[in-house]
């Protein structure tokens, strides 16, 4: 037994109410009790993994889920670092299209 176990104490409340007898009838029988509890704890660790339908499924959608958020992620920084160039925007005069060709060439 472990260290841990050794220092515990267990404490009977007098006076606490029992459980009832419907409960307490499961617990009777020890060996099936026992047979239980190693038929759990033996196909926890001895079962693969193609057995457990269900355990296969969790694993492989949460893989699934990985991989898509993962390759999203580095497609955004692609997609960042290839952006064009901004083009420089030039301010015409729809208007007066003449007006505008006429004050630039006043300025010079």
């Amino acid at each position: 037994m472990s260290k841990k176990l050794h220092k515990r104490k267990i404490r009977i409340k007098k006076g606490a109410p029992l459980p009832p007898v419907s409960v307490t009838d499961g617990y009777k029988d020890f060996s099936k009790v026992l047979g239980t509890y190693t038929t759990f704890i033996r196909d926890i660790h001895t079962k693969p993994l193609y057995k457990r339908p269900g355990l296969f499924l969790g694993l492989f959608l949460i893989v699934v889920v990985a991989v898509l958020v993962f390759s999203s992620l580095e497609e955004e920084k692609t997609n960042e670092n290839n952006l064009p160039e901004k083009p420089e925007l030039e301010l015409i005069d729809s208007v007066n299209p003449q007006n505008d060709s006429a004050n630039n060439s006043n300025t010079d």
